[in-house]
């Protein structure tokens, strides 16, 4: 090999070198695009199929209690409507289980009744309908595919204390003994019932001041055709206070609660009434989901009276409190995995 005086490789060896280097260089630059591209592709996927799982437990759970076959229609219905990495996510009735959930424990029993929980599982694996997540650039180094999946599980929490936001809950109190005849502690779901306007508080027949202002005949109208507008929480396992409204003709509503008829409404339950006129306090203590059957608000006092069915209903505008008692009527639906 020719030298230079100095010592030094002849300058055509220097440019081979870096030809070397440079390729080699390139090569790792490569490898590191590919697997950061595959990586990206794969964590993206991840997240979509999160989503999907957890629209299908959520939409599934609300069902729970009518048996698996009605969650599965639902949690079925959600998965297939997401897709994921430009693929129709098809979730198997292998993949959604029903089962028990312990609020004080926090485990999941599958199969275990009463049911309570949904568990789902989306998947982009071998064997799945919608098959392992194809990989693009990490072909090169013999990896085409990658296993993915999403898990959630979503229960009925009945811990409610509450509802937030606009949440249909309307300014018309019914008593306790009124909907839980037995005095069990628990509503009487599925019975229809006639609330009678009550004078336990002369003056006051229900119908109560819900954001403590002047609770004029068009914000009861408004409350009840859209719901109470803001939150109405209850301390767990206690009590509130609430101003009943005086003075307040049926017949300028009737036309109010006509709107709502047949829909499910959420009302106050109170187990008293303190004072009398415009000082009477209800003090309301639990959240009570009812259908709208029958409104009869005018004619002779002993002749009106609203009929409602007490129904089971879930909502994601309840608000829940693991210290409160547990609900029969209203529950959350909520992610808890």
């Amino acid at each position: 090999m020719k030298r230079l005086r100095n010592g030094r490789p002849h300058p055509k060896n220097e440019t081979g070198f870096i030809l070397i280097g440079s390729s080699f260089a390139l090569l790792i630059f490569i490898s590191f695009f590919a697997l950061v591209a595959d990586l990206g592709r794969i964590f993206v996927t991840k997240a979509e199929l999160q989503n999907t799982a957890d629209a299908a437990a959520l939409a599934g759970v609300v069902d729970v209690e009518r048996g698996l076959d009605f969650v599965l229609e639902k949690a079925l219905e959600f998965g297939s409507a997401h897709w994921v990495a430009d693929s129709n996510i098809a979730i198997e009735a292998q993949d959604v289980q029903t089962g028990n959930f312990d609020f004080e424990t926090s485990q999941f029993q599958p199969g275990l009744e009463p049911a309570n929980g949904v568990e789902v599982r989306a998947r982009r694996v071998n064997g799945s309908p919608s098959g392992p997540l194809s990989l693009t650039f990490a072909r090169m180094f013999g990896k085409t595919t990658s296993n993915v999946q999403g898990r959630a599980l979503a229960v009925l929490d009945r811990h409610v204390v509450g509802v937030r936001g606009k949440n249909r809950l309307i300014p018309y109190s019914v008593i306790d003994f009124v909907v839980d005849e037995d005095g069990d502690g628990a509503f009487d779901i599925g019975k229809t019932i006639n609330i009678h306007p009550r004078n336990d508080a002369p003056g006051n027949f229900g119908f109560l001041d819900l954001d403590g202002g002047s609770n004029d005949i068009p914000e009861l109208r408004r409350y009840i055709e859209g719901g109470y507008d803001q939150d109405f929480i209850l301390p767990p396992g206690g009590s509130v206070p609430v101003s009943g409204s005086t003075g307040i003709d049926g017949n300028s509503l009737l036309n109010s609660f006509q709107q709502i008829i047949g829909e499910v409404v959420f009302l106050p339950v109170h187990d008293r009434v303190d004072y009398e006129g415009s000082n009477a306090l209800f003090n309301v203590i639990s959240i009570l989901a009812v259908r709208i059957q029958e409104v009869r608000l005018t004619g002779a006092m002993n002749h009106r009276s609203i009929s409602v069915e007490i129904v089971s209903f879930a909502s994601s505008v309840l608000v829940v409190d693991p210290n409160a008692p547990v609900n029969n009527s209203v529950a959350k639906p909520r992610l808890v995995a």
